[in-house]
């Protein structure tokens, strides 16, 4: 299913804008107890940094990119350009019986970034034109071979959890990829996949785990993982398990969910009995949040609990309630409560909340994806085309999205090791560790066995 606009995790084991107006971060209340992992990122839970912390090491800044304006640019390119438009596919897990609207957030992001970008005169003078396919998070074959049928020059913004099912049709059909993030192996070595944050299977960040150890002494010693038993679940817990192993951590229990988990008794009851010190999960807002309360029901009070961007969000704070209080969630974007210190991220805000969205660390993450593809198109001035596409993006070595992420090599497909924590305070997400930017340990990079490569 799609419409068409032309707009002005589960368990297992630039500049303002011409308004200029200020825009508000979420908060909610809620309040005690730590929590755990996202989707198929990468997670990070702890306690307000001390005052004998390791100083922040302070992250390089990417030159600042302004790519939408007016332009003379003209003729009919390529797939799904002409001389007044460019038409790009999105593709996200919204429909479906399973979950929903899982990713509704980077299908908003992608619809403001369209019309923010098409109000400034579009990529050097051509509109923006936006597809939307429901992958529906079980069908995401064929979304896929959809827009790959369909006059799309590229897929732009996509959020879809099992993305190597888009391996086949993108390398049949040649169309250019720029995803807000990619879950799986298979996506992630594919030549014509560049996000904005890579996360490539044969090297893993363990910078955050070595934090933790510091800031938590002990913290390593009985370690457990949640994950649900799909491949890409496991193939990002089995990564998660790996780093911090490297990091010196040792894994008492790890247990295999369901994708939608209805009772979290046994689990809270495996997590006593190995007197669990740090727990990890791969998993959305919902079992997060349905795992919180039963450690609280429960009383069991875990140290460390650890938990990626995948629950950065007002829905997890109300679906968790005093639950959340004291989670640590790790962050590779800047938290959206300093909406006001930075401009692109004021900009994603305020023009997220005009097409009926709210802003969330993977939104952030869309908007980037449109940010770094409009910038590799307008760096090919008339002469747009996928091949064209393809090696611009190759070319893009230092990208920060104008300050909305963490410093990355999109180009060169190498993870950053960059990372902010924050902490659920008083119902609200606050910032704890480093005191400005973003935590950068280059050398906390470990290489990956083939084993935990797919």
């Amino acid at each position: 299913m799609r419409t068409k606009h032309a707009l002005g995790t589960l368990p297992r084991i630039g500049a303002p804008d011409r308004e200029g107006e200020v825009v508000e971060a979420f908060s909610r209340k809620p309040a005690r107890l730590a929590v755990l992992t996202g989707l198929a990122l990468v997670a990070a839970m702890l306690p307000a940094a001390t005052a004998g912390s390791t100083p922040p090491v302070p992250a390089q800044e990417a030159p600042e990119v302004e790519p939408c304006g007016e332009g003379d640019a003209s003729g009919a390119t390529d797939v799904g350009v002409t001389d007044t438009s460019i038409t790009i596919a999105t593709i996200q897990d919204v429909g479906g019986d399973l979950r929903p609207g899982i990713r509704e957030d980077n299908l908003k992001a992608m619809q403001a970034f369209v019309r923010y970008c098409n109000r400034q005169g579009g990529i050097n003078g051509r509109e923006l034109e936006l597809n939307e396919y429901d992958s529906a998070l079980l069908d995401a074959l064929p979304a896929f071979e959809q827009a790959c049928a369909e006059d799309n020059f590229a897929i732009v913004g996509e959020g879809v959890i099992f993305d190597d099912a888009g391996v086949e049709p993108i390398d049949e059909c040649g169309i250019p990829t720029v995803p807000a993030f990619s879950t799986t192996a298979a996506r992630q070595l594919s030549e014509l996949t560049f996000p904005p944050s890579p996360n490539p299977p044969d090297r893993i960040a363990t910078g955050r785990f070595e934090w933790l150890k510091q800031e938590f002494p002990g913290v390593e010693e009985r370690a457990a993982m949640l994950c649900p038993s799909t491949t890409t679940t496991q193939y990002s817990c089995d990564r998660q398990v790996f780093a911090a192993e490297q990091a010196g951590y040792e894994f008492v229990y790890q247990g295999e969910t369901e994708i939608n988990v209805a009772n979290w008794g046994p689990f809270v009851d495996q997590l006593r009995q190995n007197d669990v010190t740090y727990l990890g999960m791969v998993a959305d807002e919902t079992n997060w949040a349905g795992l919180q309360r039963e450690l609280q029901a429960q009383g069991l009070d875990i140290p460390v609990v650890d938990s990626g961007g995948g629950i950065y969000s007002e829905e997890y704070l109300e679906q968790s309630g005093p639950a959340a209080e004291d989670t640590l969630v790790s962050l590779a974007v800047t938290p959206l409560e300093e909406v006001n210190r930075v401009p692109e991220l004021k900009r994603y805000t305020r023009w997220v909340k005009r097409v009926g969205g709210e802003p969330t660390a993977l939104g952030i993450s869309g908007w980037s994806a449109g940010l770094l593809f409009a910038t590799a198109v307008q760096s090919l001035g008339s002469d747009v085309t996928r091949a064209g596409l393809v090696t611009a993006l190759q070319e893009i070595h230092e990208w920060d999205g104008n300050g909305l992420q963490a410093l990355a090599d999109p180009g060169g497909k190498q993870p950053s090791g960059c990372f902010v924590q924050l902490q659920v305070k008083d119902g609200e997400f606050e910032r704890i560790f480093p005191r400005r930017g973003f935590e950068c340990r280059p050398d906390d990079i470990a290489d990956v066995p083939e084993e935990f490569q797919s």
